[in-house]
């Protein structure tokens, strides 16, 4: 009997796109989009995701977008930069959308919040990016700036800003919005100022001092653009829709506190309408896949005809040398994984820079191997890059001054995850994890095998099977390290594991490890860790600091399987997922969660009644 506590347990928003539990009325309206959890998309994996892995190896680029509220995005812009350029791209939403329309179901307020939450993140799979959260809630149309302001409270706002500033550490900041009654309304507007703000203050430790006493450290992204408004400017100015007036077309710049008068320039064009062949589609088609999931806002979205396309930004602040109509959101900004030496002392980045070169070789030399036919053929580089990298983390990581290279630390651990990601798609490497009705091993020939339907919440106390299957397509021998299944922090599950997983994998083989586990009769019920009193407030309580601007609180069971290839770890992993068969839709696999044995609801909720009456 193996009983443990979940040693670490890291938040991953791609593990969250199925959809939430503790609102069943919201979870039943997003059906639809819940089964893409299980699974990566299919230009996620093998070759066609294994190119795009490798284009994110051989850069450091990285990209925060601020917008105001889901499905605000300009989704075509961040798939072009992830799976073109292979940068590593985030999106920070200032609200999850409470105030939207929905055309699904009746869900309203904070229940349609995390519906749009569950959304966005379906999208984001799409545009290749990770989702990131303030902590206020839309409260509806907003006329002014001022307005939102005043709910908010500003300074909050930039301090929830520069949280996801100083924790994604992006070299370039952009927003969709530039602060102007272009905009349309007043959160959008905010939207625009904070992304300004917190290019400056994120760098300052003296702005939200707290974060820094809790770990964070200050950042100083090296560009902010703003998107070329889509408004129509006259010689009247900019028509304001949410006041009914005409407004001066003057955009300021809070940076260095200039204005510009009329409308700003493109220095950027970005080429969302280019085809991909890879992924047979244009960045701009696959993106409005991507929108298409946040179907309570648009009631799911067909594919748009191809047709060349740019999206344009304008450059308002800049660190480096960067000249108008630069070529690239990142002109002028070394990029290059040697690159990452600048992040260092000075007198350290000559040897740093050796070091870091043959990490940037081995890429090279994969990306050289490259064949679709034969996506293992990337492998031997690949796993000599991952060892390159675990050695050069090992030594930093224990060096004198090891607080000074904190930041290097940092884009290591993205190369290292993204060789162990890259491993995987190269050798073909698959794993899910799912409950189970029993835990032997099926007699039913596996070209008629399903998936049984399953409970779909645990509870305190219940034991139940959990099977997780691993399969390699590669010909190269690849050794089974170990298969666990982490529980969540602070609680003892008991884990049991009934039958270990094979040793070896090759050519195409697959093999099962099966566990038994109990939940604890203190397990806390899944649910998120953020909260209002009621639709008064304006912004939301947040239960635990650590998860601020996650979409959701980490769910309870993850299975992380470590393999071995040419003496090289790298791991798999996934959220335990139950299944539910629906008619239409087959299996529909949800993440798995914990909820109270016994609860009660009172429908409806809100009754009215002739004045007498009882």
């Amino acid at each position: 009997m193996q009983t443990r506590r979940h040693p670490t347990q890291r938040f991953r928003a791609s593990s969250l796109a199925a959809f939430l539990f503790f609102f069943p009325i919201a979870h039943l309206a997003a059906q639809a989009t819940a089964h893409l959890a299980a699974e990566p998309h299919s230009f996620d994996r093998g070759s066609v995701g294994l190119w795009q892995t490798l284009q994110k190896l051989h850069t450091r680029a990285s990209l925060l977008l601020v917008t105001a509220h889901p499905d605000d995005e300009d989704g075509p812009m961040l798939t072009y930069e992830s799976r073109h350029d292979g940068v590593r791209a985030d999106l920070l939403s200032l609200t999850r959308g409470e105030a939207g329309q929905n055309v699904l179901s009746s869900d309203t307020w904070d229940a349609l919040g995390l519906l749009r939450t569950n959304e966005m993140l379906a999208a984001d799979s799409y545009y290749g990016v990770q989702a990131d959260w303030a902590s206020v809630a839309d409260f509806g149309f907003t006329k002014t700036k001022a307005e939102a302001l005043n709910k908010w409270g500003q300074d909050r706002l930039l301090c929830d800003t520069v949280r996801i500033v100083r924790r994604r550490r992006p070299l370039v900041i952009a927003s969709v919005f530039a602060s102007n009654v272009s905009d349309g309304h007043g959160q959008h507007q905010v939207a625009g100022q904070m992304a300004q703000e917190a290019y400056t203050a994120a760098g300052n430790p003296s702005v939200c001092p707290d974060q820094i006493r809790a770990g964070l450290r200050p950042w100083s992204p090296q560009k902010l653009y703003i998107r070329v408004p889509f408004a129509r400017i006259t010689e009247q100015g900019v028509y304001d829709y949410a006041t009914g007036h005409w407004a001066p077309a003057i955009f300021h710049n809070f940076v260095d506190g200039t204005d510009m008068h009329g409308a700003p320039s493109a220095d950027v064009s970005i080429p969302i309408g280019q085809y991909d062949p890879l992924l047979g589609l244009t960045y701009f088609q696959l993106a409005r896949l991507g929108l298409g999931q946040q179907r309570s806002q648009n009631d799911g979205l067909g594919l748009p005809l191809a047709e060349p396309l740019t999206s344009g930004y304008h450059l308002y602040a800049s660190r480096v040398a960067a000249q108008a109509g630069d070529a690239t959101l990142f002109s002028g900004i070394d990029t290059s994984l040697t690159g990452m030496a600048s992040l260092a002392p000075t007198d350290e980045q000559p040897a740093l820079r050796k070091q870091l070169a043959l990490i940037a070789n081995s890429v090279d030399q994969a990306l050289a191997n490259y064949s679709a036919a034969h996506p293992e053929r990337t492998a031997p580089s690949l796993a000599e890059g991952l060892r390159a990298t675990d050695a050069l983390l090992a030594q930093l990581a224990a060096a004198p001054n090891a607080a000074a290279l904190q930041d290097v630390l940092f884009e290591l651990r993205m190369k290292q995850r993204q060789f162990s990601l890259a491993l995987a798609q190269a050798l073909g490497i698959s794993l899910r994890a799912m409950v189970t009705r029993d835990n032997t091993a099926s007699n039913i020939p596996a070209y008629f095998r399903g998936f049984p339907e399953t409970f779909r919440a645990a509870t305190p106390g219940q034991q139940f099977p959990v099977l997780v299957h691993l399969s390699s397509g590669s010909p190269d021998a690849v050794q089974v390290v170990a298969v666990h299944l982490l529980p969540p922090t602070q609680e003892t599950w008991t884990v049991h594991t009934d039958t270990p997983p094979a040793s070896t994998l090759a050519d195409g083989a697959a093999t099962d490890a099966r566990f038994t586990v109990q939940v604890p009769l203190d397990a806390h019920p899944t649910h998120a860790y953020f909260h209002r009193a009621s639709m008064e407030q304006p912004v939301y309580s947040v239960d635990d600091p650590h998860l601020a601007g996650r979409s959701f609180a980490p769910y309870p069971l993850h299975a992380v399987a470590t393999l071995q290839y040419r003496g090289v770890n790298f791991s798999v992993e996934q959220t335990v997922a139950t299944v539910q068969q629906q008619r239409g839709l087959g299996p529909v696999f949800d993440p798995l969660i914990v909820a109270p044995a016994l609860s009660v609801a009172l429908a409806p909720r809100v009754a009215i009644l002739p004045i007498g009456q009882k």
